[in-house]
């Protein structure tokens, strides 16, 4: 399982770190992990904007695609398959006033939370072949780093 986070805006160079940080040991946490054949990649893109620009970064609507897709962007070549994408929108005043423990353990706790979206009616209609019980039991592990 593969799970990667999108930086879109930014409060400053802490959060960046944290974000960095966060992605780094979420990869470690579901390197190996195999959850089901219909889901390899969970994607995740974190929008923090001062309110000023909020219109410019909408919460885009969740995406699943089984099919396997390539495409080019700024001369890099990515290829997904079988990946889940959502947006997680943070509030960006809050943000900018969090340090250290706290801006980690705030962030840690929203994008945890941002996960139960896999719940969701909206992508268990579905019908995946993904294991949300063995997800969600070691997404808990990611708590406590």
């Amino acid at each position: 399982m593969e799970i990667g986070y999108a930086q879109i805006g930014g409060v400053s160079e802490e959060f960046n770190s944290v974000l960095n940080s966060l992605r780094d040991n979420t990869n470690l946490l579901f390197k190996g992990k195999f959850y089901g054949e219909d889901l390899h990649e969970i994607h995740v893109g974190v929008i923090c904007v001062a309110p000023e620009y909020d219109h410019f970064f909408k919460v885009r609507k969740t995406k699943y695609k089984k099919e396997h897709t390539e495409y080019i962007k700024d001369g890099v070549k990515y290829s997904l398959s079988k990946n889940f994408e959502y947006d997680l929108k943070l509030n960006y005043s809050l943000y900018k006033t969090l340090k250290d423990k706290d801006l980690k353990e705030r962030l840690v706790l929203e994008i945890f939370d941002s996960f139960q979206i896999l719940k969701s009616k909206e992508i268990t209609k579905k019908n995946i072949d993904f294991d949300r019980e063995l997800f969600f039991s070691d997404l808990e592990k990611l708590k406590n780093i």
